[in-house]
Order: C-alpha cells, then sequence, then structure tokens
C-alpha cells in the first residue's frame, strides 16, 4: 500500500499519510427511495434510468432503490429534507430534477431528464442524443412523434406508454420496467453506432 493514497472506510475517505488526515471527506448520502407522480412518461422513465444508469457515485443506492409513486411531497418536507433522508424526487416536489419550478417556466429545452443529465455530466453523450431529443419534444412540446400517419402515431414509444398506463393503471413500477427495456435497448444500439463504430 502507497501512503498518501486515499481508501474507502466506512463511508469515508481515509488517507494513509496522516498529514492528510484533514481532508477526509463523508461519502454522499445513501439513497434507498425514489419518488415520481403515479402516471409514468417518458421524461421521468428517462430520468430514472439515467439516475441509475449513471448516478452511482453521486447517489450511492440509486440501483437498487424502491420506487414510490406521490401526488405531492410529505407535508412539512422539502426536496432537500427528503434528500438528506435517502428519498430522491423526479419531477416533483421543487427539488432539483423538477423543471415545473418558476425558473423553469419559459425554458423550452429543459425538462427532468435534462436536469438529471447536466447534474450527472452526461447531457453532451453522442450516444444519447436522439434520447434526449425525443424526451424534450414529448414533454415540452408533446409531439414525441411528429408522423402525421396513424399507424406511425399508433405505435409510437408515446402513446404506447399511454395505453401502458392506461392497461395497468395500479402498477406504474410495471409500466417503467417495460417501457426502460427499450430505452436499453436503443441506448445499447446508438452507442455502438457512436462510440464503438466511430
Amino acid at each position: 500500500e502507497c501512503p498518501g493514497l486515499p481508501i474507502r472506510t466506512r463511508g469515508f475517505f481515509i488517507f494513509r499519510d496522516p498529514r492528510f488526515a484533514l481532508y477526509s471527506s463523508p461519502m454522499p448520502q445513501q439513497i434507498h427511495t425514489v419518488a415520481m407522480y403515479p402516471r409514468p412518461h417518458p421524461d421521468n422513465i428517462v430520468a430514472l434510468w439515467l439516475l441509475k444508469e449513471f448516478g452511482a457515485e453521486k447517489f450511492p443506492g440509486i440501483d437498487t432503490v424502491k420506487l414510490e409513486f406521490w401526488n405531492q411531497v410529505p407535508a412539512g418536507k422539502t426536496a432537500d429534507q427528503l434528500e438528506a433522508d435517502g428519498v430522491i424526487l423526479i419531477d416533483l416536489g421543487g427539488g432539483k430534477f423538477d423543471h415545473h419550478q418558476e425558473e423553469h417556466h419559459n425554458d423550452k429545452n429543459t425538462c427532468a431528464t435534462s436536469l438529471v443529465a447536466q447534474y450527472l455530466g452526461v447531457a453532451d453523450r453522442p450516444e444519447l442524443k436522439k434520447l434526449f431529443e425525443y424526451v424534450r419534444r414529448d414533454d415540452l412540446e408533446g409531439r414525441g412523434i411528429v408522423s402525421k400517419d396513424p399507424i406511425d402515431r399508433a405505435f409510437g414509444l408515446s402513446a404506447i406508454i399511454m395505453n401502458l398506463n392506461r392497461d395497468y393503471p395500479d402498477h406504474p413500477e410495471f409500466v417503467i420496467d417495460m417501457v426502460t427495456r427499450i430505452v436499453v435497448a436503443h441506448y445499447h444500439e446508438e452507442y455502438k453506432r457512436k462510440v464503438l463504430m466511430p
């Protein structure tokens, strides 16, 4: 072992060399729950996937979180207080991933997915570009599928998510799981095209 190199012990970075003891820093808060609105849609589904796929360093435990579905945050609690308790809010409660706040009110490019992507430092990844544009268009312009063709529209992802919500109104986690599989398949293909092949 080399003196002066950090090791992780009980949630802290501890340095072997005592001269560096003052610089030991606590690990991020362990996350156990993600809360969002009960009807999943592309924005909060992709935001959740981004957190699970790329957010483990900032949010330890995010890959195994429990999902909860709220219409509002518990009385007397803020998004920051809930995060300190291990709960992340998506598109809800005025937190860091809620684009309904006044500061984003007239912004036609900001949704929960873009806020998560910026926070995690993945907003400029080429393999995510199409996915982000689809979500932005769906959430902020209401036109996830641009085609006027009725077959295209019926079998577009936005319409399918709507149909899944109608068929499984009491099982939003099932809808999220099904759609996430589609998102992951798209991501894998784009990763091959934009990252591996070039």
